[in-house]
């Protein structure tokens, strides 16, 4: 159910045109009042069509394709890719260690805007998050433990490479940081 309320409450992006064309949305109405004729869209309610244009929109962190589509590993710094990698595959593929991260964050599974504004500067999103870490580092293959043990010591400090990122910027610039990042 929580896809669904994530995509009713996405603003559209785009609505399609008689012709078959996209325009775009200007204004800022998610689908659900423009479902519920809240406020109309190109004069009127959306269709079929629109929905699965407004679906094709959207980017959650983390969501099903065919395959699963992690939205932010492109994101982050190459340093912090074998750590992420292996402990999300970890927490996927072995049974043991998904059931006890499933446990681990199951008082968590609502904070998606606690998590977007707050990361683990949020009590109970960095607790979740220290216990899925550890679970992976107990769990996860040998020949990774030395990225994953480094992304423990960082979430252990309730910092992400997001957050280094951030003070990347901060300390040399948008442009500068970004270069970094691209090894340019």
């Amino acid at each position: 159910m929580a896809a669904v309320t994530f995509a009713l409450r996405a603003p559209v992006m785009f609505v399609a045109t008689r012709q078959g064309e996209r325009s775009a949305v200007r204004q800022d109405v998610t689908f659900e009042q423009w479902a519920r004729g809240e406020a109309l869209l190109a004069g009127r309610l959306p269709t079929a069509l629109d929905l699965d244009l407004h679906l094709t929109t959207l980017f959650p962190p983390v969501r099903l394709r065919g395959y699963l589509e992690l939205r932010f590993l492109d994101a982050t710094s190459q340093r912090w890719w074998p750590g992420i990698v292996a402990v999300t595959t970890t927490l996927m593929d072995d049974a043991i260690a998904a059931d006890l991260a499933a446990e681990a964050t199951e008082h968590t599974s609502s904070l998606w805007t606690e998590a977007a504004r707050d990361g683990l500067t949020d009590p109970r999103l960095a607790e979740a998050a220290r216990r899925c870490v550890r679970i992976a580092a107990d769990r996860g293959p040998a020949e990774l433990a030395a990225p994953v043990a480094e992304l423990a010591e960082l979430v252990e400090s309730r910092r992400s490479p997001g957050d280094l990122l951030a003070e990347r910027i901060e300390h040399i610039g948008p442009r500068a940081a970004l270069a970094e990042l691209a090894h340019l």
